[in-house]
């Protein structure tokens, strides 16, 4: 019984069920086992496969990877050690989602076609995050020196064209690229390399972007 009523025989069978897939998604998507000891010992792209052995787990990967991109400018735990901990969560991304290195995405859909219209706009959302952030942390630890001044604008066309179904249907604050350009925006005023950044190379890649895309207007800054 819950809350005083009789559950069916059905009803617990479907719950049952529903209860078993998510603690196997669940154990896909962990990089230990129950015991704590690291699953293929730390090798990412054997842990990678893993979340193609269910059509949801790939998927869920993906949107915790994006909501972990979106966050990460400004955050202490990732910018400490001259951004060591970002730079390596970038080196992931680069590995497994972004490039079709290893066509994680492209193998999800090819195996599980209902997925394409999930995973496409979401590898359009990683794209963009991934190429701003990659270029963000250039910028801060100066191993590659550049001025943003005279730098080009992103050229992120093709990752917002599959990103545009997604991100039409979220809103601003909580499509992915506006969480990250807010605090970018944040920063502009104390840090002037950060506001040139912001200036010359992120908001005009999605200004040209949403004047050949009107739907987008308004929706990403």
């Amino acid at each position: 019984m819950l809350n005083n009523k009789i559950i069916k025989n059905h009803d617990y069978v479907q719950k049952t069920l529903e209860s078993r897939q998510a603690i196997q998604i669940v154990s896909l998507l962990s990089r230990t086992n129950e015991h704590g000891a690291s699953i293929h010992q730390d090798d990412r792209i054997m842990q990678a496969n893993q979340w193609l052995k269910h059509p949801y787990a790939y998927v869920i990967k993906m949107i915790d990877w994006s909501n972990k991109l979106q966050t990460m400018a400004g955050v202490e735990h990732f910018e400490k050690e001259e951004l060591g901990r970002m730079g390596k969560v970038l080196n992931e991304t680069s590995l497994l989602f972004v490039d079709e290195q290893q066509a994680f995405t492209h193998q999800a859909v090819k195996k599980y076609p209902s997925l394409e219209n999930v995973c496409e706009p979401l590898e359009g959302i990683m794209g963009s995050l991934f190429h701003i952030l990659n270029t963000y942390k250039k910028l801060k630890t100066k191993e590659i020196y550049f001025n943003p001044e005279v730098a080009k604008p992103f050229n992120l066309e093709n990752n917002l064209k599959k990103a545009a179904p997604l991100i039409n249907a979220l809103p601003t604050g909580n499509n992915y690229i506006g969480p990250l350009t807010e605090r970018l925006n944040n920063m502009k005023d104390q840090d002037p390399e950060i506001k040139s950044f912001l200036k010359y190379m992120v908001q005009p890649a999605f200004i040209n972007f949403q004047s050949t895309v009107p739907a987008l207007q308004h929706k990403i800054m």
